[in-house]
């Protein structure tokens, strides 16, 4: 991959189980809120396209130091925390041979981790209370990617 080229960063929110009432609830407005159908769609049509998933660091090193990256490199984002992350979308992730990069919203986890919400805002949600993962299942994400 020469010093020209781009990588898209394909960014999630919320990969909800088919048929829950998140999932029913999200609207056009919901940006990066899909099914785990589509979700799967999605990665599969990435690499049946030739594409590669590469780490968030990855394309950091190939920034800064211009560390080779594939050809078609693709990265993967998945902002919040949310509990779905871990139970929904990873799994996903994992059984396709991916990898991706989460970006938690530490108070939401700290909240989960002593068995509470918390009350967040977000720019593609606006304002609410939803599950987010624990500090034990953060390290979980670490410990399979």
């Amino acid at each position: 991959m020469d010093d020209k080229s781009k990588v898209p960063i394909l960014v999630y929110h919320h990969i909800y189980p088919e048929g829950s009432p998140e999932l029913k609830a999200a609207t056009g407005d919901s940006s990066g809120v899909i099914g785990e159908v589509e979700f799967r769609r999605h990665l599969e049509f990435i690499s049946n396209e030739g594409w590669n998933v590469v780490s968030t660091s990855d394309v950091v090193d190939w920034i800064i130091d211009g560390t080779p990256l594939p050809d078609r490199a693709v990265a993967l984002h998945f902002d919040n925390g949310w509990l779905d992350t871990r139970t929904v979308t990873m799994p996903i992730v994992k059984e396709l041979g991916m990898t991706a990069t989460c970006f938690p919203i530490t108070d939401g986890v700290e909240a989960a981790t002593e068995g509470h919400t918390a009350s967040v805002r977000t720019r593609t949600e606006g304002r609410f209370e939803k599950p987010f993962m624990t500090w034990q299942q953060v390290g979980e994400l670490l410990n399979e990617s």
